[in-house]
């Protein structure tokens, strides 16, 4: 008995340590699974979110596993990107849309699957046909598949393109600009120069490149203005850039060439001091030319101050007045000593300095005429024709002004212009000018969508004036009518007299009610009677007025006349001395 019970009590020991085997057992199993369900979550997660396509297939070439990204960088659809979706698929949906270029597709696909199933590595990049690119890179699993990424390149293909064609336009400027560039070290030796430096001194690089300027330039020519080449030392210590730096150099055959360079301070990404970048420029030819001008500025100033225009020459940088003759300070009221020094703008009513080219090299100053006020030292105005050309004077960059007076011209080309667009009995504008204004207003109709119209008046009992009191007396009554309308007008209205006893207003932008317009014509017509009656009361003269509007649908200038005309015959029709609107 005792045996038996030890045989259950050994058999009951190893049941509960079993029991606790497989319970410990299923902790593990159950926390290996949360563990691979977190690592899965975490897959998951980058999957999701890193920048890159990503597809994995087995090794029956079947997709296991893609992210959406691969959906969007390839714009596959999401069908195809179904687990077990065969390879093949989806180089036919490349092939079938033009991935692969024309031609037939299916040796396309027959190749391309040949070479998946070798399962080598692969990295290449695609222009696609809309020009995208993508890099692709594939690689073997230790399962017999093979996982691929795919990353969209096109803004660094760009990139690069566009710095390539930096590069080469960047050469192609240098190899045809008249300047040359140059680069030093930080010890300001020189270690690279572009060739047309060479071409144009005629030295060989070995005498230049690893070399100071004050080596290259020599002593004699630092002797010759201590001072300059002080200061520039100073300058470069300071890391400062220099502009307009001139020295002589000795050329390759003997001759001395003149040159003026430009430079700026280099640093890298920590501010550390890389040494100057610059360009320069052959001036011996400008520099003789200058040699050449001086010769001949007596000759100049001489003919100058004979000239019977008005001349002046003003320095191009800070408008400054370096040369006037006599005829110019007569014209302005002043003396030429008086002019000397001063604000050539200054003479110039409405310009001012805006109207003079300043600070442009002579190549970019304009050349031509043009009519401009001036203004004399009494306050007084005149006309002139105004002419300015490019010139090289006492070695400045200046400008030559020279001013025909043509005050009269100009009085008697505006009494012209006045002629033709205004009424000589009135001083109204004519038929002609309203015909202009109110093509323009018309426009601006459409344009701004706004309402405009017209008063068409005819007088009503203005031919008996003529008849029976002569023409002298009906002039004088259309004079005091057009008086009275211009004085009861706004500013903005154009009242015109378009013939005989015909005057129209035009009125832009008028947004009153039909009501509100038809009171205003009524009060224009008492104005007409008041005015005839103040000149001739014994015979009774009124106005028959017709109106028509105009917005952004039209009508065109002459269907709005006819309309006003038409209005305005009805309005006569209906009795005379009223009013009747366009229909």
């Amino acid at each position: 008995m005792t045996e038996q019970r030890q045989r259950e009590q050994a058999l009951k020991d190893l049941t509960e340590q079993l029991e606790q085997r497989v319970l410990a057992r299923t902790s593990e199993l159950q926390q290996r699974e949360a563990e691979l369900a977190q690592e899965k979550g975490r897959l998951e997660l980058v999957l999701s979110t890193i920048p890159v396509g990503i597809s994995l297939f087995d090794s029956n070439l079947n997709l296991e596993l893609s992210n959406q990204q691969l959906q969007d960088i390839m714009r596959f659809p999401s069908e195809l990107c179904q687990p077990g979706m065969p390879f093949e698929r989806f180089i036919r949906h490349n092939a079938e849309r033009g991935e692969y270029g024309v031609g037939d597709v299916e040796p396309q696909i027959r190749s391309r699957v040949e070479i998946a199933w070798e399962r080598k590595p692969h990295r290449f990049e695609r222009v696609r046909p809309d020009g995208s690119a993508v890099e692709v890179i594939g690689c073997p699993t230790i399962t017999g598949g093979f996982v691929t990424t795919y990353l969209d390149v096109t803004d660094r293909i760009r990139t690069e393109a566009a710095l390539r064609a930096s590069e080469s336009r960047f050469r192609d400027f240098a190899q045809s600009s008249s300047d040359w560039y140059f680069e030093t070290d930080a010890e300001l030796c020189m270690r690279y120069l572009s060739s047309h430096f060479f071409d144009a001194i005629g030295l060989q690089p070995e005498f230049i490149l690893g070399k100071k300027r004050e080596q290259i330039v020599g002593s004699d020519a630092m002797v010759s203005d201590p001072e300059k080449w002080r200061l520039h030392q100073e300058a470069l210590l300071r890391r400062e850039p220099y502009r307009d730096l001139e020295y002589p150099l000795r050329s390759g055959d003997g001759s001395w060439r003149h040159v003026r360079v430009n430079g700026v301070p280099a640093f890298d990404a920590d501010g550390q001091f890389l040494g100057y970048r610059g360009t320069g420029k052959d001036i011996t030819q400008a520099k003789e030319a200058a040699l050449r001008l001086s010769s001949s500025e007596a000759q100049l100033r001489a003919i100058l101050e004979a000239s019977p225009i008005g001349v002046a020459v003003v320095d191009s940088e800070n408008d400054t007045v370096l040369f006037c003759n006599p005829r110019l300070a007569e014209q302005l009221g002043q003396t030429p000593g008086q002019l000397m020094g001063r604000s050539a703008g200054s003479f110039f009513v409405d310009d001012g300095p805006g109207f003079l080219p300043l600070g442009k090299p002579p190549g970019d100053t304009p050349a031509g005429d043009s009519e401009r006020q001036l203004q004399r030292a009494d306050g007084s105005s005149w006309r002139a024709l105004v002419s300015i050309k490019p010139l090289i004077y006492l070695g400045k960059s200046c400008l030559l002004i020279w001013a025909y007076d043509i005050s009269e011209l100009h009085e008697a080309r505006e009494q012209l212009d006045r002629l033709a667009h205004h009424d000589a009995l009135t001083g109204l504008p004519n038929r002609r000018y309203f015909d202009i204004a109110a093509e323009r207003a018309i426009t601006r109709a459409k344009r701004f969508n706004t309402r405009g119209l017209v008063f068409y008046f005819d007088l009503d009992g203005f031919k008996l004036v003529n008849d029976s009191l002569g023409h002298a007396m009906g002039d004088q009554m259309l004079q005091k009518i057009a008086t009275n309308l211009r004085a009861r007008c706004r500013e903005s209205d154009l009242v015109a007299r378009l013939g005989g006893d015909e005057f129209a207003v035009l009125v832009e932008d008028c947004s009153g009610h039909q009501e509100e317009i038809n009171a205003l014509a009524r009060g224009l017509i008492s104005l007409v009677t008041e005015a005839a009656r103040s000149v001739c009361p014994d015979i009774p003269v009124g106005a028959s007025v017709g109106v028509a509007y105009f917005d952004q649908s039209g009508p065109a200038l002459d269907h709005l006349m006819a309309r006003a005309d038409e209005a305005m015959y009805r309005a006569k029709r209906a009795g005379k001395n009223t009013v009747a609107f366009s229909e």
